[in-house]
């Protein structure tokens, strides 16, 4: 039995023996639903041609989605035990913009002759270690693109025991991303040891260099003016709870984010740089502003500087290992976020210490600010 879509009707392909959508409308979806009258197992093959990780086709069993694909891809979904009153939908959707290849989805299905080889890989929600050995904990098996739930542990094979361990942290339209584990650690401890172990600050960025090499071209001389404060790089993650990094249900659509705090607060010691702090320690007091002080200072004229420029808040950590940063514009009014790796200008911040006081200009580089210091 086949219900299908009825503003935009997957097509039937009776010489292939295969359905073929036909939805090309941005920012739509068409789906079509069917179940079998032979019990058993089957296998639906599909192709998609697509946009890559915006036009999707999705594959479902009874509402539990259990496949999606974009891109170039083909590939098999093994559906066991198929009964009269499950329901198999197929569903393609498009975003608001752009179409690569044939912009559709073809699949067909077939019963399982036989007994089935079931080659899926195993998934688990927790590992225990034992002697050197991993073992998956309330596994299912799966396809890399099917929904894992919160299932992120693989040994990637059909064994449910490795040496080490891989946790999925993201899929997309490429395929899946993941972290090599080993030595009995878990997520949470790469996490932790990625984010706020006491070594995490142990090599300078191009930035801080290019930042320390300008303080002492510039300001050495004027060092006893300038106070030791702290410059937060807050790595404070504000979707902890919902991207792939958290095995508890995070979703694996969903990237790392790191907004930082929506006030002045900057709570890991590790985060908070300055000459004094061992754990995140400057080699002199100079750093950059962060996006929550750029938004506080209010003051196009000051911010801008005819040229984009970091500033000192992460903003997302990708699947594929880039990162992004915040910036600001050369108009001083805008900004947003850029790949870590790119090329941006720097403009380095002081904090004078107390005792100095405004007496001139308006921060801008045509009438910077003049101060004095009380002796």
């Amino acid at each position: 039995n086949v219900n299908n879509d009825e503003i935009y009707p997957f097509s039937w392909n009776e010489q292939d023996k295969k359905w073929i959508s036909t939805m090309k409308t941005h920012d739509k979806s068409a789906s079509i639903f069917f179940n079998i009258s032979d019990v058993g197992n089957y296998q639906i093959n599909y192709s998609v041609s697509s946009e890559s990780g915006y036009d999707i086709a999705y594959f479902y069993k009874n509402g539990t989605q259990v496949r999606r694909d974009s891109g170039s891809k083909s590939g098999k979904i093994l559906l066991n035990n198929l009964s009269e009153e499950d329901i198999i939908q197929v569903k393609y959707t498009k975003d608001e913009s752009s179409s690569s290849g044939s912009d559709s989805v073809t699949f067909s299905m077939e019963k399982v002759v036989g007994n089935s080889v079931d080659n899926r890989y195993f998934f688990g929600n927790d590992v225990s270690y034992n002697n050197g050995i991993y073992t998956l904990q309330n596994t299912i098996r799966a396809d890399i693109g099917d929904d894992l739930s919160n299932n992120h542990y693989s040994c990637l094979s059909t064994d449910i025991t490795c040496s080490k361990v891989y946790y999925i942290y993201y899929i997309g339209s490429f395929g899946a991303s993941y972290i090599e584990l080993e030595n009995g650690n878990k997520i949470n401890n790469v996490v932790d040891d990625m984010l706020y172990s006491d070594n995490v600050n142990s090599k300078n960025s191009l930035i801080k260099s290019a930042v320390d090499s300008w303080y002492e071209r510039n300001l050495t001389s004027y060092s006893d003016y300038i106070e030791d404060t702290i410059y937060c790089n807050d790595r404070s993650q504000s979707n902890s709870s919902l991207n792939g990094w958290n095995p508890n249900g995070g979703d694996l659509s969903i990237y790392m984010k790191f907004f930082g705090s929506s006030d002045l607060s900057c709570p890991n010691v590790t985060d908070r740089f300055s000459v004094s702090n061992e754990k995140a320690k400057l080699k002199y007091k100079i750093g950059l502003l962060t996006y929550r002080e750029m938004q506080l200072l209010n003051n196009n004229n000051a911010r801008k500087s005819n040229s984009d420029y970091w500033l000192l808040s992460p903003c997302y950590y990708y699947s594929d290992g880039n990162a992004t940063v915040r910036f600001l514009a050369d108009d001083g009014g805008t900004g947003g976020a850029f790949y870590a790796n790119g090329a941006l200008g720097i403009r380095p911040t002081i904090s004078l210490r107390p005792g100095t006081h405004y007496s001139d200009g308006d921060g801008s580089m045509e009438n910077p600010y003049v101060v004095l210091a009380s002796s």
